[in-house]
């Protein structure tokens, strides 16, 4: 105790996966921030500048001892004794053991990695002691790839998650099948209220069917595919119903196109038997609550926990390196506003890094082709979630450029400038509703441009490109901003005590 309660910091230069590192709770413990590489469980234990910092070479060490003023010690062992405190953990140990513990059922209509908002609450009300079992269906390869990797090693525990009706690998049949169900349902879907309601997803009928057997306290359905099943399950069992509104699907028509009509009667039908709605931003909260004025509507942000933060650079230096992710690279992104803003600056060393999936290799090429300067034009196969932040952190600017091919991509807030943020990245995000309320709400940390105006972007990015100071001002306001307000930890503050709520007026 004396010795870590007057030093400075705990240097804890770590070279193996240690599952946990007590050494590093006894010296939050004496308010003494530990400095440690990024290794093991220290990226779930330090919480990124109010416990320490969590570094990955030497040279980054030096920089963040030279910072360790900056923590607040008082603060640092007020962290520590709310998580770490014996008797916080042993009521943590009582409650995963008590006979009469909640069970909560999450759906979704896309793969846990595909889903990092779902995964997000699953492991949140898994840490705080509950029973969860959390379904869903394949939806691409390269998320299917990932999650079966993390079972494999044991990051994802596989007897919570339940995969319905099949995928192209492991259960072809059952995949082919449920493909040829969801055209049927969907031809019927004008004569039959049961098939309209399982006509918005291929898994809308295995995900009701696999629902209905499960009896929980609470259900919480992510995409409008799970909501049948959530709905009717919570129906049977008299629990409670939670619907995610990570989008305004009634706003989607370049999505949904000709079954739109068929998304609004569902939304009708199922919207008023939800006992609580969370949506994504509050311009799509505003637009439900248009059309659903008596439901129970919050906003919780699509942010990501404060474990990501990642350590400021040194942005002096040349050249200028952009970012955009997404799950998918194709049209109606806004890339070639990106690719056409460049052309504008040819003397400026910048080069532009475009990280998704490739849908249409025929498209990459179409992209590269009209860049004055291809080589500087990087394309990038996606990466598991949570190993985007470190790597946008590489960057300079987070792109955002959605762009209005429909009405929800106007009033949206993309999970990528959460992403940025925490990654330390300036921002320039298109003037779409939803970005442009945000970039208002927080002028520090980027710019907006007009979506469809290359050269608008052009001036930003050349501003930033000559003004390395605004850039670094720019970056550790997005920085500080992360780690004090919009970050998970922060805003389950907001959704915990609502889920709380539910279970106890279940058990009432």
């Amino acid at each position: 105790n004396d010795l870590l309660g007057k030093a400075k910091a705990l240097l804890f230069p770590i070279e193996w996966e240690e599952p946990f590192g007590i050494v590093m709770v006894e010296s939050m413990a004496c308010g003494t921030p530990v400095i440690a590489f990024n290794r093991g469980s220290v990226n779930e234990v330090i919480e990124e500048g109010l416990t320490g910092f969590k570094i990955d070479t030497e040279a980054q060490m030096i920089e963040a001892v030279k910072n360790v003023g900056n923590i607040n010690r008082v603060q640092c062992r007020q962290k520590a004794m709310q998580r770490f405190d014996a008797a916080v953990i042993a009521m943590q140990y009582l409650h995963l053991i008590k006979e009469d513990r909640k069970s909560i059922v999450l759906v979704s209509t896309h793969q846990p990695a595909a889903n990092p908002r779902a995964l997000k609450e699953y492991e949140t009300l898994k840490a705080l002691g509950y029973k969860i079992k959390y379904l869903y269906s394949y939806n691409t390869d390269w998320s299917y790839r990932i999650d079966e990797k993390k079972f494999k090693k044991g990051l994802l525990a596989r007897q919570d998650f339940i995969e319905v009706c099949g995928n192209p690998h492991s259960h072809p049949v059952k995949y082919f099948v449920s493909r040829v169900l969801h055209r049927l349902f969907r031809i019927f879907a004008s004569i039959s209220p049961f098939c309209k309601e399982l006509s918005t997803s291929r898994s809308a009928f295995a995900l009701r069917n696999a629902t209905r057997k499960i009896p929980a306290h609470l259900y919480i359905a992510h995409y409008l595919g799970a909501l049948p099943a959530a709905a009717n399950a919570s129906a049977k069992y008299k629990a409670p119903l939670i619907y995610d509104a990570e989008d305004f699907h009634r706003g989607e028509e370049s999505f949904y196109g000709a079954q739109m009509k068929n998304v609004i009667a569902i939304e009708e039908k199922l919207f008023p038997k939800a006992t609580l709605i969370t949506s994504a931003s509050p311009l799509i909260t505003a637009e439900y609550k248009k059309y659903f004025p008596l439901q129970n509507i919050v906003t919780i942000r699509n942010v990501f926990s404060r474990k990501y933060q990642q350590p400021l650079k040194n942005s002096s230096q040349q050249p200028l390196k952009l970012f955009w992710f997404s799950q998918h690279i194709g049209y109606s992104r806004g890339l070639e506003v990106f690719i056409e803003a460049l052309n504008c600056l040819p003397s400026a060393d910048i080069s532009l890094t475009i990280m998704g999936n490739v849908l249409s290799e025929q498209y990459n090429q179409k992209l590269l082709a009209l860049s004055k300067q291809p080589q500087k034009i990087i394309l990038k196969h996606t990466a598991p979630p949570e190993e985007i932040f470190a790597i946008a952190a590489g960057y300079d600017i987070g792109l955002a450029g959605e762009v209005p091919d429909c009405y929800n991509k106007e009033i949206c807030l993309s999970n990528k400038i959460f992403a940025y943020l925490l990654a330390g990245n300036c921002i320039l995000a298109s003037d779409m509703q939803g970005q442009k309320e945000f970039i208002d709400q927080y002028p520090a940390i980027g710019f907006t441009y007009r979506y469809n105006d290359p050269k608008d972007l052009a001036l930003k990015i050349n501003r930033l490109y000559y003004d390395r100071v605004l850039l670094k001002n720019c970056q550790q306001h997005a920085s500080a901003l992360a780690g004090k307000e919009l970050n998970w930890e922060n805003e389950k503050e907001k959704w915990i005590p609502r889920i709380k709520e539910l279970l106890d007026r279940g058990k009432n």
